[in-house]
């Protein structure tokens, strides 16, 4: 039987990353210290984005404030943002696609498990 390729990668191997967005998406939530920071290349599966980042953050205001910073570092990019004030928060940026959560809402949720049919790695 042949092994699953690996989910995801973190956002450390991603430095290297093919889209500018990503890298500059990353690049702020890491400034505003997100936690378990996960990228998800999912452009070979998905019609409605490229990437999928997942974060989370220590508090329900934690994660309004690394929303309000991927907000106001990349609006002109920004198609939507739902779940303001909650403890998930979901950016559209088109090619980007980040998740922010409280630790509990991620564990409920859990977007790795829902999208862990076989990936290819994120490889840069």
């Amino acid at each position: 039987m042949a092994a699953t390729p690996k989910l995801a990668t973190s956002a450390a191997t991603t430095t290297k990353a093919q889209s500018p967005l990503l890298k500059t998406v990353i690049d702020t939530l890491e400034d505003y210290k997100v936690q378990s920071l996960v990228v998800m290349n999912i452009s070979k599966y998905s019609g409605f984005t490229d990437y999928l980042v997942i974060g989370t953050g220590t508090s329900s205001r934690h994660v309004a404030s690394l929303a309000s910073a991927v907000h106001e570092h990349h609006g002109p990019h920004m198609l939507g943002q739902e779940g303001a004030g909650t403890e998930w928060v979901c950016t559209d940026l088109g090619s980007v696609v980040v998740h922010l959560f409280t630790a509990d809402k991620r564990a409920l949720y859990n977007l790795e498990k829902l999208w862990s049919f076989p990936f290819e790695e994120n490889k840069n």
